[in-house]
């Protein structure tokens, strides 16, 4: 818009026709209209590039102005000046020198009010009026001159639009629809659905399509080919054969589009389904192995029964439990004797043997609901649940029993709980542990004794 208005003031400036009217003969562009392209395209330009927002403003009240005045010159027969304001048109055969016609005072009004108000986040509807009343005025202007009907781009006595005037709006006025198009009108007709497709299919054809058709149809007519009823008949027929072929073949791309899409929509469930089986998949085994790993974690190696932090988790939640229901634990500190001398005599292997018994006869003799554990090396731990201290001499006789079997023994000290102290589990441990060792001292204390009498 801004090179055109240039352009046609350059053709009044330096009285060259075919700037100022497109065809000889037919009407002129107005320098006041000319300069009102200007404005208003610069308007555009600048909030399309989010730019001089108040500059951009300003060029388009000025256009608001100069329209008002022009229609008001109109509508009250008066002369307020601008009309020769800009370049001054010689008054021979014109009616209003230099005045543009008043569809184009009209499409300017519209347009500047467009450009006011076209960044308000409210009303795109109603903002979108203006612009398409103007694109209608123009292209009937447009369509006007192409049949030759002065009556569509001309009003009584009036000046005429001229024809680059009237294509100038039809682009200004798209222009102004595509400056957002991620509102309105636009928003719709670009989006990527079926309906964005049809219309982006069927609006330049049901644009163009009728104005040529109409065109041959009156060309032959006025050429003495046919009638105006046999002529309107033809344009009928075509229309209507043109527009069945184009909507079949657009149904049939839509069909195959829709057919990809629900083929590609397919392929997505199918791509899902299979992802999601492979994580519930993934997610099992990462559950296992987090279950394998927490067991490793918390169990001994070599004997199967929990080592020192799994015994200290499960007991811990034990004295808690025991605390709350009032319930009675027995510790049982245990050490098995000797286990360094195997080693020395034997081997490691016989050595892991004897640890292997022991574990075995800690299995038997206690229940599976008690918490056995290897602490470490020959040092062994049992919570025995709901037990009293009556029951620590019978289990304590068949410990000592399992071992002799076995050609072992073991050193135990056993801890009594009651439900009424407030003691926790590491005093409960470190109380056998002390109990454990005087038991191993007395039973060392024993053999002394029994080799003193011998000798």
């Amino acid at each position: 818009m801004i090179g055109i208005g240039c352009l046609v003031l350059a053709g009044w400036v330096l009285d060259i026709a075919v700037l100022k009217s497109i065809v000889p003969g037919l009407a002129t562009m107005k320098s006041m209209t000319a300069l009102l392209f200007v404005l208003s395209g610069i308007s555009l330009w600048l909030q399309a590039k989010a730019q001089a927002h108040q500059f951009a403003l300003v060029c388009a009240f000025i256009v608001t102005v100069a329209s008002v005045l022009t229609l008001g010159e109109y509508l009250f027969s008066r002369d307020f000046g601008i009309d020769q304001l800009v370049f001054r048109e010689p008054a021979v055969g014109v009616l209003y020198p230099g005045r543009m016609a008043p569809v184009t005072g009209l499409s300017f009004l519209l347009i500047s009010s467009a450009l006011l108000f076209l960044d308000r986040r409210t009303g795109d509807r109603f903002k979108e009026f203006p612009v398409i009343a103007v694109f209608a005025l123009s292209l009937l202007a447009v369509i006007g001159y192409i049949y030759a009907v002065s009556s569509l781009y001309r009003i009584g006595a009036y000046t005429s639009m001229a024809l680059h005037t009237a294509l100038s709006f039809v682009v200004l006025s798209m222009g102004i629809l595509f400056a957002r198009p991620e509102r309105g009108l636009l928003q719709t007709i670009l989006a990527d659905t079926a309906g964005g497709y049809i219309l982006r299919r069927f609006l330049p054809m049901a644009l163009v399509l009728p104005v040529i058709l109409g065109w041959i149809r009156l060309w032959g007519q006025r050429a003495g080919f046919y009638d105006t009823a046999f002529g309107l008949a033809i344009m009928v027929t075509s229309l209507i054969t043109t527009l069945t072929i184009f909507i079949w073949v657009n149904a049939g791309q839509l069909t195959n589009i829709d057919g990809k899409r629900r083929q590609v929509e397919i392929e997505i469930i199918k791509l899902n389904t299979e992802l999601e089986e492979k994580v519930a998949r993934r997610t099992s085994e990462l559950a296992a192995a987090n279950e394998q790993l927490h067991q490793l974690s918390i169990m001994d190696e070599l004997t199967g029964l929990h080592n020192r932090r799994g015994f200290m988790l499960l007991a811990e939640e034990q004295l808690l439990h025991a605390k709350r229901t009032r319930r009675n634990l027995l510790v049982f500190y245990a050490d098995l004797d000797g286990l360094k001398q195997i080693n020395d005599q034997y081997g490691h292997i016989v050595g892991d043997e004897a640890i292997l018994t022991a574990a075995h006869a800690l299995n038997q003799t206690f229940r599976t609901s008690d918490i056995k554990a290897r602490l470490g090396g020959d040092e062994f731990i049992v919570l025995a649940v709901d037990a009293k201290e009556h029951d620590a001499q019978p289990l304590l006789a068949h410990l000592h029993e399992r071992f002799a079997e076995n050609n072992l023994s073991i050193s135990v000290g056993v801890i009594a709980f009651d439900a009424k102290d407030e003691t926790s589990i590491q005093d409960l441990v470190a109380r056998a542990d002390k109990a454990m060792y005087s038991e191993k001292r007395r039973k060392q204390g024993n053999i002394i004794d029994k080799s003193r009498a011998v000798r």
